[in-house]
């Protein structure tokens, strides 16, 4: 399940840097200082048993609040290109927020 994790995410990022280069954005470069928290905390638990369950409930509510900016978007975007990406995007973010909180993604 990571490769697959891994190849949707990889997918989904360039489509949203495509799109932004074509609109003239610019994106966001790094990690927040919640993000750089939460994974220095997961890279304390790499190789133990604890891991998984840490990965996946560091994953839900990124997952969960993902899929609310899309719906956003895709109610009330303006731009058909992102409105277009948010579509595209929106059955990937909700099955990784399904398998997340079911625990069937393997980190």
């Amino acid at each position: 399940m990571s490769a697959d994790f891994i190849r949707d995410h990889r997918a989904l990022d360039a489509g949203v840097v495509k799109a932004a280069a074509r609109l003239g954005v610019a994106l966001p470069f790094g990690q927040t200082g919640a993000q750089l928290r939460q994974t220095a905390a997961l890279k304390s638990l790499a190789g133990t048993p604890a891991y998984d369950a840490a990965w996946l409930k560091a994953q839900y509510p990124a997952h969960v609040q993902t899929l609310a900016l899309v719906d956003k978007v895709i109610a009330s975007g303006t731009s058909p290109l992102v409105k277009s990406l948010a579509k595209s995007a929106r059955p990937v973010v909700a099955r990784h927020t399904q398998m997340v909180n079911h625990g069937v993604c393997q980190a």
